[in-house]
């Protein structure tokens, strides 16, 4: 089938909840700007050559249909759409099956004649990619450039960043179903709270999600809610946490506990909450979904990918990383000039083999300390923002130079997190930028506790 340059394809990473709403957040602007015809293919399939070959366990998986940008017209139905998803389901058994490997390549050489031919244009089926993914790899860099759209470096990351907020469709409708919970009103002075659970991946193995995070609780981020509720600020905590920690207090809004799981609540209590406190994952795309900025409390370590902030205005602290050799704590800079070490496996063929070497260094959660002023340092100023990330932009250019000599053309050309940097939270730039007295009073105390083990 010839590509039609006017239509965008795109195909929802349904293996995960934070995966289908990272794919609609980079792809339906872009398309939508672009004044590209929004197809969506939508197919419950489990992407791994390994497990069931439908997904199972993510619950609100469909709930994005109930979401529309820009009054865009999707189309999730038609013949294309039918061809594209009878392609993939093909090539997947393909990878899954032999017999069938053997009896397409058959077909080929039948239709073709010419075994030679027929090899060429089997490849061409199997590697061709006729949709966007997001996913920051070369496939979806020529699936972009073959609807000529413009990759100049730059150029995707400020389409992001000047995205407008999806809406809700019938959204008098859900504010009315919101009301009727009788929590709290939605022009309230509130934010968002969420931390990353482990138990999707304890029950999805076969998806192989990454477990070399740090799996913050609750009862880190205490003093943290308290002290927003000591400013009167109202929270919404979307994690599924299964941890003994009540907090009685009447701005605290547990949706699990109150037995909340309709996704059109979470979109509506997003699309007017002030802000997100979260670590990554999950719910917290839902900040992303709808514009909000994010003080982030980053537990994958994600330098590299430049912390997926959702605006200009976000705040981040990330772990704290500790040499084994040197026996202490690595400073910001230290960190960013040694990002060879840290991820040896970098520069193999592709960007996305960025490994934490944990055989040399250990990743050790943000304090609570930490965790607390990354909320009483936050300021959403324009102004001040930017000039406190101009006074961080000579470090964060040491990581930047080295990745543009490692990494391939797609990694800056369709990245959002590029070239732009977030803004570290000021606090915790000011003692860990450096090597200073507060990172070897770290140093002290984090060295006692290893020789008590």
């Amino acid at each position: 089938m010839t590509l039609k340059k006017n239509n965008f394809n795109i195909f929802p990473r349904k293996y995960s909840y934070g995966g289908i709403m990272d794919c609609l957040i980079k792809s339906i602007p872009l398309a939508s700007l672009y004044k590209k015809t929004i197809k969506i293919i939508d197919l419950n399939i489990n992407k791994s050559i390994n497990g069931d070959f439908f997904i199972k366990n993510i619950s609100n998986k469909n709930s994005y249909k109930n979401l529309n940008y820009n009054n865009e017209k999707i189309v999730f139905n038609d013949f294309e759409i039918i061809f594209e998803k009878i392609k993939y389901i093909t090539k997947l058994l393909i990878l899954r099956n032999k017999f069938f490997s053997i009896l397409v390549k058959v077909f080929f050489v039948f239709f073709y004649i010419s075994p030679v031919k027929a090899k060429t244009k089997f490849r061409l089926f199997f590697n061709r990619q006729n949709y966007y993914n997001a996913n920051l790899d070369d496939k979806n860099f020529s699936y972009l450039k073959s609807l000529n759209i413009n990759l100049e470096k730059g150029k995707i990351q400020q389409i992001y960043l000047d995205r407008k907020s999806f809406d809700i469709i019938n959204e008098e409708k859900e504010n009315l179903n919101f009301k009727k919970l009788n929590l709290f009103e939605l022009d309230d002075n509130y934010i968002c709270f969420y931390i990353r659970e482990k138990k999707f991946n304890l029950d999805n193995p076969n998806l192989k999600k990454n477990d070399d995070v740090i799996w913050y609780r609750k009862k880190s981020f205490l003093p943290t809610l308290k002290k927003i509720f000591e400013n009167n600020l109202k929270i919404v905590d979307f994690s599924l946490l299964e941890e003994n920690l009540e907090i009685k207090n009447k701005l605290y809004f547990n949706l699990e506990k109150l037995n909340i799981k309709s996704e059109l609540i979470n979109y509506v209590i997003t699309k007017h909450s002030k802000f997100f406190l979260s670590t990554g994952g999950g719910k917290s795309e839902l900040a992303r979904l709808f514009k909000k900025p994010i003080l982030r409390v980053d537990h994958a370590y994600n330098v590299i990918n430049n912390f997926d902030f959702s605006t200009n205005k976000d705040h981040i602290i990330f772990c704290n990383i500790y040499s084994k050799k040197r026996k202490r704590f690595l400073s910001i800079k230290e960190q960013f000039e040694n990002l060879n070490s840290l991820f040896p496996y970098i520069g193999n063929g592709t960007i996305f083999n960025f490994k934490f070497n944990y055989q040399d260094y250990i990743m050790v959660e943000n304090s609570e300390e930490e965790i607390l002023n990354l909320f009483k340092n936050y300021n959403f100023n324009k102004d001040v923002v930017t000039k406190n990330k101009n006074n961080q932009k000579e470090i964060f250019n040491i990581k930047r130079y080295y990745l543009e000599k490692k990494s391939p053309d797609y990694f800056y050309n369709t990245n959002v997190n590029y070239p732009e940097s977030p803004l570290i939270c000021v606090d915790f730039f000011k003692n860990t930028a450096e090597y200073s007295d507060y990172l070897e009073l770290k140093t002290k105390k984090f060295n006692t506790i290893l020789l008590q083990q």
